[in-house]
């Protein structure tokens, strides 16, 4: 599945400890923030659409890690930078003020969103936000807005959200992975301390598809198989599709990643259609399924094929859903009607647009 992400670019900061007046002169150990917003297909930056297409305001939060403990690889202590500040978009404002060189502006939004600066003797910075959905700004909806836990380590970002239609994930909030990093050229050479920072933000959840392909040599049709259902093996277990989900942002320690995880309260019983290529390659129809990020146990394919019902599993460890990816199951048909499970294909989900879009899959 190509990379098709939402992002926003910002170049860095330091703490609030660090703040200057906003006419002072950048210089090699002085340069203002400054933002830009991007859209990235297949991990080509020169690709890139603008995240100003999607969302005009986003919410940032960052912090620099002031110590380090090389015995232990832990980063021990941290200070705030940006403590949940609001990023918007205005058309044509880019060099209208020293922090805005892509139409993206934080400063003077509210009285204490002041400019920052690097701070280059830092050990490392992390980066992270969130934005919201396309229907959280009507006043009509009864969507909960995302709640920050940021006085707390780690930080957490968590939302109500709905993945059952195109409406509801729609509506959900984007969430981001965390940008780290030391600065160290050989290992972040695309995160640099002084450059623009590349926030990547995606919806909360995964999307799911079952495929059948048959065995060389099978004379038979798509039009054989029926009945098809996907589901958990332990009948007490469904598919989350519904609850609150929250994203933890680690600040100190030795984790440098985000993680997403959910409380479901609603669910789909089971995956009952799939996406069919066809004799001539061409899709007879395509279905995904939206869920909610969930580590599974062991999953049971049930399928009639021309009038007899066939099961395989699919284990557990294939079954760890992660948000903002795309897993494709493949089933295949084997001479004599059998059925086995063949592989899993695992992609980037582009969350610009809800819907069933379609994008090849490559580097398998």
């Amino acid at each position: 599945m190509a990379l098709l992400l939402t992002m926003a670019c910002f170049a860095s900061c330091s703490s609030e400890d660090d703040v200057v007046g906003p006419d002072q002169p950048a210089t090699t150990d002085n340069k203002p923030i400054s933002f830009s917003g991007s859209m990235l297909k297949e991990q080509a930056v020169t690709r890139a659409s603008g995240l100003e297409e999607t969302q005009t305001s986003f919410t940032v939060y960052g912090y620099k890690n002031d110590a380090f403990d090389s015995s232990s690889g832990s980063y021990t202590s941290y200070q705030t930078v940006f403590p949940g500040f609001t990023v918007n978009w205005t058309l044509n404002s880019a060099y209208t003020t020293t922090s805005n060189t892509s139409d993206w502006e934080y400063v003077g939004i509210t009285s204490d969103q002041t400019i920052k600066y690097w701070d280059f003797g830092a050990n490392a910075y992390r980066f992270f936000g969130y934005a919201l959905g396309k229907a959280t700004a009507d006043p009509a909806t009864s969507i909960v807005p995302v709640t920050a836990n940021a006085n707390s380590t780690p930080v957490t970002l968590s939302a109500t959200v709905d993945a059952s239609s195109d409406a509801t994930i729609a509506a959900a909030p984007y969430f981001t992975r965390l940008w780290f990093s030391t600065g160290n050229t050989t290992i972040y050479p695309d995160k640099q301390f002084g450059n623009p920072v590349i926030l990547e933000f995606l919806k909360p959840f995964a999307r799911v598809r079952v495929i059948f392909t048959f065995a060389e040599g099978v004379q038979m049709e798509h039009s054989s198989l029926s009945d098809i259902s996907f589901k958990p093996t332990d009948a007490t277990k469904r598919i989350p599709q519904k609850g609150t989900v929250t994203a933890t942002y680690p600040l100190s320690g030795t984790e440098t990643t985000e993680s997403i995880s959910a409380v479901p309260n609603g669910y789909l019983t089971a995956i009952t259609q799939d996406y069919w290529e066809g004799t001539d390659n061409d899709p007879a129809h395509l279905t995904w399924y939206t869920v909610l990020p969930a580590t599974q146990d062991t999953y049971t394919m049930s399928v009639n094929v021309d009038g007899e019902t066939k099961t395989t599993y699919v284990p557990g460890e294939y079954m760890d859903w992660k948000a903002g990816y795309e897993y494709t199951y493949k089933f295949k048909i084997l001479d004599g009607g059998g059925l086995v499970f063949d592989e899993v294909q695992v992609g980037i989900k582009n969350w610009e647009e809800a819907g069933t879009d379609y994008h090849p899959i490559y580097n398998w």
